[in-house]
């Protein structure tokens, strides 16, 4: 039974070791590695801008909020009740 266990396994055994357990190794280093490193300037440089472009909207969206309370003081009721609308 153990002549045809390794028989069988054996190679398999072989690949997974020589093949497969190193470029796993490989890939899960190489991985920390690039976490540990952080963020590469233009990444920064990417993530500053979408901040920025963040706070402009949150401003437009304030400055519409404020426009649609002064002109229209119920769009927030209506529209919460057309999304409950869509729910059902």
């Amino acid at each position: 039974m153990d002549l045809f266990m390794m028989q069988y396994w054996g190679p398999s055994l072989i690949l997974i070791c020589v093949v497969v357990l190193p470029l796993w190794i490989i890939m899960h280093y190489a991985t920390k590695n690039k976490v540990k490193r952080g963020l590469s300037s233009q990444e920064q440089d990417e993530l500053e801008l979408l901040a920025i472009a963040a706070e402009r909207m949150e401003d437009r969206i304030e400055n519409l909020e404020a426009i649609l309370d002064e002109q229209t003081p119920e769009w927030r009721k209506r529209t919460r009740e057309n999304i409950s609308e869509y729910d059902e």
